[in-house]
């Protein structure tokens, strides 16, 4: 999963230090990141999967990252600037590490290095959800 989200299911001992140096620089070269983590049960399959989430998420190992390249089309850059010249406003929604998507969102020509961006989250709260609205230099991001 999502390494933020990975690493705090995780035991903090089998965390490497590096752990968010390596996150970090990976995603600002644009780099996908699942990370990797488990641990033994001591019963079958069957009961395994009955399991509540809680019982099984939660003390893990850490194993690793998987770092994945997804290229960009070469005609990405070309098509945003068609259509910024014509006067359409692009947006990026994605579910990707913060620092991924802003470099993603540079190689593309949908920021430059000085433009400000927004980041929204949906954060759990003790009476549901609410949005959280950051706004930041992309400067803020460059490795």
């Amino acid at each position: 999963g999502a390494p933020e989200d990975v690493r705090g299911l995780c035991d903090p001992a089998t965390v490497p230090a590096e752990f968010d140096a390596r996150v970090r620089e990976y995603s600002v070269q644009g780099f996908r990141l699942i990370a990797v983590a488990g641990q033994r049960l001591a019963v079958s399959w069957e009961e395994a999967s009955r399991l509540p989430r809680d019982a099984v998420e939660g003390g893990l190992r850490f194993l690793g990252l998987v770092v994945m390249q997804n290229k960009m089309k070469p005609e990405t850059p070309r098509v945003i600037a068609e259509l910024r010249d014509a006067g359409i406003r692009s947006v990026m929604v994605t579910g990707d590490n913060v620092y991924t998507a802003c470099s993603v969102a540079r190689e593309s020509g949908l920021v430059s290095p000085h433009d400000r961006f927004a980041t929204v989250a949906c954060v759990p709260t003790d009476k549901g959800h609410e949005l959280r609205l950051t706004l930041m230099d992309s400067d803020a991001f460059i490795s």
